[in-house]
């Protein structure tokens, strides 16, 4: 079956077709799948952040009143539809890695319509975002695909290849009804960041499966490396965003031994619960103002908390340290709520691994 995530419910489907080894690399793929899947979200919203800024700023300085229009009706659109794009992009992403791994053929970007010179743009500019993530993550890259192939017993697997987080941006864009002008001016002004978002998710997805390909099980020796490992690993992509000093501090810290603490344990849900509110609460603290987003906070706020408020049991934090990150979560989300930017410290270099359709 293949992979299903509507915009609604965020649902993904199993994979299926018997194209694995067996149901167990089938179910390590899903997983692979999904956790990869769940990162792209904040990195798109990184993405768009990044993208209201320039768009905004260009807006002002235009002298041109087309211009103008024409830039602040993309922005509208992109504040209009924030939540919509992830889940547009995740979907899309997902039925090209499961048709990928089940032996598709590779992924070109001149499959697109290519019908005028302003097809022929497009393709040129979604060349440029794939050229420029496979230069600056070409190792992670290779990694990914050894483990792909692994798992999925087939000589050649191009699941993990940036055409098909390309084609799926483009399809994503298209399927929100933005036309081609606006399109092109959206790949162009991504060029110079689609690295500093995305590639911290190939980064993240080729630690994980180097530091282990099956999830926690049972036995796990406590307190070992595979348990550092694996916490270090599914924190990478998050903590490489800009995140507000007390969300990056939490998990950094806290969540961090959490997730080292359930590997160890074996617990595979309540692990994948927290690897959830992790994602929750990067996605809560980097919600663009103006945003349309605000309104989902509201409504999942109590849920993030509460499942925090279970982390911070499980581990046994003091009340002190509960009411200092808490006091500190609320002054960001009250800020986002009131249409504010809050102050976010420079995302983490990764020292742990070295590391509108009108025509302008």
């Amino acid at each position: 079956m293949a992979a299903i995530e509507t915009a609604q419910s965020g649902v993904l489907g199993p994979l299926g077709g018997g194209f694995a080894d067996s149901a167990e690399n089938a179910r390590l793929l899903a997983h692979s799948r999904d956790r990869t899947a769940a990162r792209l979200r904040p990195a798109l919203g990184g993405v768009l952040a990044r993208i209201h800024a320039d768009l905004l700023h260009r807006g002002e300085l235009a002298s041109e009143r087309g211009q103008r229009h024409f830039l602040y009706g993309i922005r509208d659109v992109l504040l209009e539809s924030g939540v919509q794009l992830e889940s547009l992009l995740v979907r899309h992403w997902c039925r090209e890695f499961d048709a990928a791994i089940g032996g598709g053929p590779a992924p070109r970007l001149s499959v697109l319509n290519l019908d005028g010179a302003g097809d022929r743009e497009e393709a040129l500019a979604l060349r440029a975002l794939t050229e420029r993530l496979r230069e600056q993550r070409a190792q992670a890259l290779a990694a990914i695909g050894r483990h792909l192939v692994g798992l999925s017993g087939r000589e050649q697997v191009r699941a993990a290849a940036p055409e098909l987080l390309c084609r799926s941006l483009r399809a994503t864009f298209s399927e929100a009804g933005l036309g081609l002008p606006a399109r092109l001016e959206l790949l162009r002004v991504m060029l110079p960041f689609v690295d500093a978002e995305f590639g911290a998710v190939y980064e993240a997805w080729g630690a994980e499966l180097a530091s282990a390909e099956r999830p926690p099980e049972s036995g796990s020796r406590p307190g070992g490396a595979d348990d550092h490992a694996a916490a270090e690993a599914a924190l990478t992509g998050f903590l490489a965003l800009p995140l507000p000093a007390v969300a990056a501090q939490l998990l950094d810290g806290e969540w961090r031994e959490l997730l080292r603490r359930l590997h160890a344990e074996g617990d595979r849900d309540a692990w994948d619960g927290a690897c959830a509110v992790a994602a929750e609460l990067v996605w809560s603290v980097r919600i663009a103002p103006g945003s349309q987003e605000r309104k989902m906070l509201l409504g999942r706020l109590p849920n993030l908390l509460r499942r925090l408020q279970e982390g911070f049991e499980r581990l046994g934090i003091d009340a002190g340290r509960r009411v200092e990150i808490l006091d500190a979560l609320f002054g960001v989300h009250a800020a986002i709520l009131r249409g504010e930017a809050p102050p976010a410290i420079p995302a983490r270099r990764n020292t742990r691994l070295n590391a509108v359709n009108r025509a302008g």
